[in-house]
């Protein structure tokens, strides 16, 4: 497998897909995605944790926060 070299001109290329605002403002700190695409996680400076439906609409689907311990990184267990 090739991996996708990053160049100048690739990174020029590149655009914004989707937007996902449900943090109020705060930054998002981590990203995943599931292996299908179906799904998005993000983690966010408000510790907060995101699950959204990657499809048409984008709609977040779930929140929880972390206000204890924060969280900084997400990740889908993949098989």
């Amino acid at each position: 497998m090739v991996g996708l070299q990053y160049t100048d001109l690739v990174c020029s290329k590149l655009r914004q897909g989707r937007v996902f605002s449900d943090s109020d403002g705060h930054a998002v700190t981590s990203v995943d995605i599931t292996p299908d695409g179906k799904q998005v996680v993000t983690a966010s400076e408000d510790d907060g944790l995101r699950l959204y439906d990657s499809g048409e609409t984008g709609s977040l689907k779930k929140t929880l926060f972390a206000r204890k311990y924060g969280v900084n990184l997400v990740r889908f267990m993949h098989e």
